[in-house]
């Protein structure tokens, strides 16, 4: 049964990479980002090379980063003015992490910025602030893509069972399913809103935005929490995401 785990989450890791690089990716400047918090067995692999090593607060990340951790571990990683946390047993590939520089709307130089995580297992939570020039967010898996564009949110990817399940405690998650065998869009897109969820199935279209179980709502909560009291608590004004829990 291990064995079959393991290859399934080694299976699942080739598709998200072979799609991590789809349309609407953006290849400007380096980004970097930084590692804020680590609970038990958290590990970074750098360079993507599979080099492996133990993660520690203030550890740079930037685009080819591997996140991963252990079981009763999590970490957050503070990307730009936005955080992500990795629940236990998540492995992230941050793939890209890119920002240029663009007209904005007032006609002056504004920054564009551009990213993309890929989901290879496990469950990430977000705090996003509102996403402005045509910058993109984007939670990857091989069966699903996550849009989010100023939100609290939540993504699984279930290896064994072949789902993904996107869970918004405030704002909105564009959610649409992938073909793991072609990378093309299955269905429309399902906008996710407030405390609402939405599940894919391996193949199938997103299910849609409905009342999520207490349980999913409480955790995105207290997931949410940590992450505002954790960059409140380093750098004084949160991530500019919203402040407490709604």
């Amino acid at each position: 049964m291990r064995i079959n785990r393991i290859a399934g989450f080694a299976i699942i890791s080739l598709l998200v990479t072979v799609f991590l690089l789809a349309p609407g990716a953006s290849f400007g400047k380096e980004m970097t980002g930084k590692i804020v918090k680590v609970s038990r067995d958290c590990f970074v692999d750098e360079k993507g090379g599979g080099n492996w090593i133990k993660a520690s607060v203030g550890m740079a990340v930037s685009s080819g980063s591997r996140l991963k951790t252990g079981d009763k571990s999590s970490m957050i990683v503070k990307l730009n003015g936005d955080a992500i946390k990795l629940g236990p047993m998540t492995e992230i590939e941050l793939s890209n992490f890119t920002s240029e520089t663009v007209i904005g709307a007032s006609g002056k130089e504004a920054k564009k910025t551009s990213t993309i995580v890929g989901l290879v297992m496990g469950k990430v939570y977000g705090s996003v602030k509102k996403l402005t020039n045509g910058s993109i967010f984007e939670i990857r898996t091989d069966i699903s893509v996550a849009g989010v564009r100023g939100t609290a949110f939540s993504i699984d990817r279930v290896g064994e069972n072949s789902f993904s399940t996107t869970t918004v405690l405030w704002g909105v998650v564009s959610f649409l399913s992938i073909d793991p065998s072609t990378g093309n869009p299955i269905g429309s897109p399902v906008n996710v809103g407030r405390k609402k969820s939405s599940t894919i199935e391996s193949g199938n279209p997103a299910s849609p935005a409905d009342k999520p179980p207490g349980n999913l709502i409480k955790a995105l909560s207290t997931a949410y929490n940590d992450i505002t009291k954790t960059l409140e608590s380093l750098f004084g004004g949160g991530n500019g995401g919203g402040g407490g829990c709604p």
